[in-house]
């Protein structure tokens, strides 16, 4: 075993497919025992749909929706080769037509699957690019670790959504980019363009990259030209190289876009308004690309003297720049840490819930507020040894300037930019929202890890021991939130308050515990959202207030936080509602009761509580 430990080629290997064996072991764990808000568009809509569009020629069909969820419709539609005719097996399957929930759960997991094989494979590539960016494998592995450990991660990666490939694409584009600019092998240049392609086909959003990878290579210049300087490199030529490839992976997205969205072709509006002509970024990104051609100018006729000289000027000042914003960004932490340590919400963030249904309540708020308001969920549903050695990360940097500077100063700013951006756009994040950010923090927090055991007192501790440390804490924190992963929550956050809906989990359980009961079949229950009635035997109605012709009454009502919302937002001006409103007080006044038969409060919050009540006599 000692030979083992020491021998790090043999070592490494093994650590990591313990890591992916622990992640596929969670990841396709109760994968079909579930079911979330808006999966069945894309299940037996547009999935088959660009599948359809591609298979016939009818390119027009490719474009599925605003999102586009491209690369979604790929990777998970691989779950329609199990079907013979896919069009007709899948609308067999749908739940209305369907008894069956063994089928809708075979269904579920063939959509499903596909998600968290190709991400647990992926990995692999962090790996690689993380170790060619800080040339240190203890880094490049305890970052794989964490990102395939992260409950949310997993989570996230177990829904048919477009987040669910978004934050593997969004962050290999980041990493590809970095390690283009240190090294600047022009395969890195390409793979940018590839991830930056990929990550606009997923989401639309994601196109925040492209001004973004022109302020990785700003930091860039501003982090060597010291260097650069002291030892006679061509600095000019630097700057160049950096700038043919920023515009490379910029158009070279374009072309992957294209291709992978053949309707952009017959209307060139989804390819532009898609990417550099999306709303609102062309008042920056525009204005990045112009100064990307004057620089090339500049290099070819004074060889970027005023560049140099701007470079020059600022990074005086870089240090102060980066303390500030690490300064800014621990106190940030720190003070949510502080506002919850003691289960009393003395900043009052509470007053603003963390639903997206309440954007007018939060953007009335001072914008310090609401800037911490967006760190809320991002503090509490990462890991306590992530988030722990963020901080010490971050705290170290006010004295010592760290070894991977670099990427830690490109992930904090990301973090700034992506929050003030989701702010402009009067949104609340909530983790779907931010999961962008994830696995960068993760890599933060693979960093901090690294910084606190090089400390003289801990260098002597073999780094396989913490390797093997951190599995276990990841292993634990999964194992406690198992099977409810996208509702993972810091125990550093009181039990009484909550930063997620449900979002669908608990539905399948509170079916179960109906259909064992007698005359199942024949029992009706009102369900006000989805993730229920699809696995109840009997007779169900998913929200609202439409019922069934001849419907004589409900014997059961199951209930939970998200679903109240949606009812008393929306159903309470339904048309139908008004029509009935005996029917809308029966229903309404189910939420006040407290004789629950069926009460699971997932991850014991009593805010995410799915109950099921019978009907009042």
């Amino acid at each position: 075993m000692k030979k083992v430990f020491q021998n790090q080629k043999l070592i490494l290997p093994l650590f990591f497919l313990l890591a992916l064996a622990v992640y596929f072991s969670f990841g396709t764990f109760h994968i079909g025992k579930f079911v979330t808000v808006d999966e069945h568009h894309w299940l037996y809509t547009r999935i088959p749909q660009y599948w359809k569009g591609v298979l016939n020629q009818k390119w027009g069909l490719t474009y599925i929706h605003e999102k586009p969820g491209i690369t979604l419709a790929i990777v998970s539609g691989t779950g329609l080769l199990q079907y013979n005719d896919p069009a007709k097996d899948i609308e067999k399957i749908k739940p209305e037509v369907t008894g069956n929930t063994q089928a809708i759960e075979k269904f579920l997991s063939a959509f499903r699957l596909p998600l968290v094989i190709f991400n647990g494979i992926f990995s692999l590539f962090f790996f690689w690019i993380i170790r060619k960016i800080t040339e240190n494998h203890w880094i490049a592995l305890w970052s794989a670790i964490l990102i395939l450990l992260s409950p949310i991660l997993i989570g996230m990666s177990q829904v048919v959504n477009s987040d669910a490939l978004l934050w593997a694409f969004s962050t290999a584009a980041i990493l590809s980019f970095a390690g283009f600019l240190k090294t600047e092998e022009k395969k890195l240049a390409a793979l940018s363009a590839l991830f930056l392609g990929l990550s606009v086909l997923t989401k639309f959003t994601s196109v925040i990259m492209m001004p973004f990878l022109f302020v990785m290579a700003a930091l860039w210049y501003l982090e060597k030209i010291e260097e650069w300087t002291r030892n006679k490199i061509d600095i000019p030529k630097k700057i160049f190289n950096a700038t043919l490839a920023y515009l490379a992976a910029i158009f070279g997205s374009l072309i992957f876009f294209a291709i992978l969205l053949p309707a952009s072709f017959g209307k060139p509006e989804y390819l532009y308004k898609g990417t550099i002509g999306y709303p609102g970024m062309q008042f920056i990104l525009w204005p990045i690309l112009a100064l990307q051609l004057l620089v090339i100018a500049e290099h070819l006729i004074w060889k970027n003297k005023f560049s140099i000289f701007v470079l020059q000027f600022i990074q005086k000042y870089r240090n102060r720049y980066a303390k500030i914003i690490y300064a800014l960004l621990s106190f940030s932490f720190l003070l949510l840490l502080a506002n919850y340590a003691l289960g009393r919400d003395f900043l009052h963030f509470e007053s603003v819930p963390f639903d997206a249904y309440q954007e007018k309540i939060f953007y009335n708020q001072p914008w310090i507020k609401k800037m911490l308001l967006e760190f809320r969920p991002l503090v509490f549903s990462v890991t306590p040894i992530a988030l722990l050695s963020i901080l010490y990360l971050w705290i170290k940097s006010f004295s010592k300037t760290l070894k991977e500077n670099f990427l830690a100063l490109t992930i904090s700013i990301f973090l700034i930019i992506f929050c003030a951006a989701v702010i402009q756009e009067k949104l609340l994040n909530i983790i779907r929202y931010s999961i962008i950010l994830y696995p960068l923090l993760a890599i933060l927090a693979a960093v901090g890890i690294y910084e606190f055991f090089e400390l003289k007192k801990l260098q002597k501790i073999n780094k396989n021991w913490i390797t093997l440390g951190i599995i276990f804490i990841s292993f634990i924190s999964l194992w406690q939130i198992k099977p409810f992963y996208l509702n993972y929550t810091s125990d550093l956050l009181p039990k009484k308050y909550i930063i997620t809906d449900a979002w669908g989990y608990g539905g399948y359980e509170a079916a179960q515990f109906l259909n064992y009961r007698p005359n199942a079949a024949e029992t009706p229950v009102w369900s006000d959202s989805s993730g229920f009635c699809e696995f109840y035997t009997g007779p169900c109605v998913k929200g609202k207030c439409g019922l069934p012709v001849g419907f004589s009454g409900f014997s059961y009502f199951k209930l939970d936080r998200r679903g109240q919302l949606l009812f008393e937002e929306k159903d309470g001006k339904d048309k139908y509602c008004k029509k009935n409103p005996q029917l809308f007080r029966e229903i309404s006044g189910q939420y006040d009761r407290t004789d629950a038969i069926f009460d699971l409060a997932i991850d014991n919050r009593p805010g995410n509580s799915i109950r099921i009540v019978p009907a009042e006599k």
